[in-house]
């Protein structure tokens, strides 16, 4: 990610200075002083932003308050995370996740190089206001960990490789606003739905049609009259709304 460069150094007192100013730590020994390459290539988005971080060498690195954001990490070298005094030792087999509040510190080996996702809290809160259709009453909180070789997290790490190579070539992902949001509402609606948090059970508990009756007629409509050119006009006719208002909701 390259194209997305927000810092790259050799010089320890630039990359302790840089991340200080971002609320972290770092701690690096002093045999390998020498050696650091800090690296952060990260394309900011509105609602979220997704990364690529390294260090050079082995380091710890360490929130200095409670995080404000989510984070997830997807390590490519040995990483051992600490959130909110949990551990999970990560890798690439394993990602952790990290919600807000919590003090977060990381043992990295190797080179440290990871990719980061990290989404705010008011992208995550209004995301789960929308599926609940209420607003919840506590933040989220995510299980730590995530497991990268089967089942959602496989396909979210690829959905990440995927996105950082569109940033780095197409950026096709921040060339509207129109891909930007989906793009952002896709991936935060795929951890809610996903990877088990503390309201995964209310989520399952709702019917699996949340929509309103009118857009339920539209696609009422729509399903049984798969194979007829059906028109925006004979949609809007059906559900009795707007054709504007349709797209709205839709």
């Amino acid at each position: 990610m390259d194209r997305q460069r927000i810092v790259r150094t050799q010089n320890i007192d630039a990359a302790q200075a840089f991340l200080h100013g971002k609320g972290f730590e770092l701690d690096v020994a002093r045999r390998d002083l020498g050696s650091i390459d800090l690296c952060i290539n990260c394309a900011v988005l509105p609602g979220l932003s997704v990364g690529y971080l390294q260090w050079g060498v082995p380091a710890i690195n360490r929130s200095l308050t409670g995080l404000e954001d989510y984070q997830v990490i997807l390590p490519i070298d040995p990483m051992e995370a600490r959130i909110g005094g949990q551990t999970v030792l990560c890798g690439p087999q394993r990602a952790t996740v990290s919600s807000p509040r919590h003090d977060y510190r990381a043992e990295t080996g190797g080179l440290g190089a990871r990719f980061r996702i990290c989404i705010s809290e008011r992208a995550v809160g209004e995301q789960l206001t929308a599926l609940l259709g209420e607003v919840p009453a506590r933040p989220v909180e995510f299980a730590r960990a995530m497991e990268l070789t089967t089942g959602f997290g496989n396909q979210f790490a690829r959905y990440i490789l995927a996105a950082a190579n569109d940033f780095e070539h197409a950026n096709s992902i921040g060339a509207s606003a129109i891909a930007t949001t989906s793009f952002e509402q896709f991936i935060v609606c795929e951890l809610l739905l996903r990877h088990p948090h503390n309201y995964s059970e209310a989520l399952m508990r709702l019917k699996r049609t949340i929509a309103s009756r009118d857009v339920k007629r539209a696609i009422d409509y729509m399903h049984a009259n798969l194979e007829a050119p059906v028109t925006i006009a004979d949609i809007s006719s059906t559900a009795g709304v707007a054709g504007r208002t349709l797209f709205k909701h839709f």
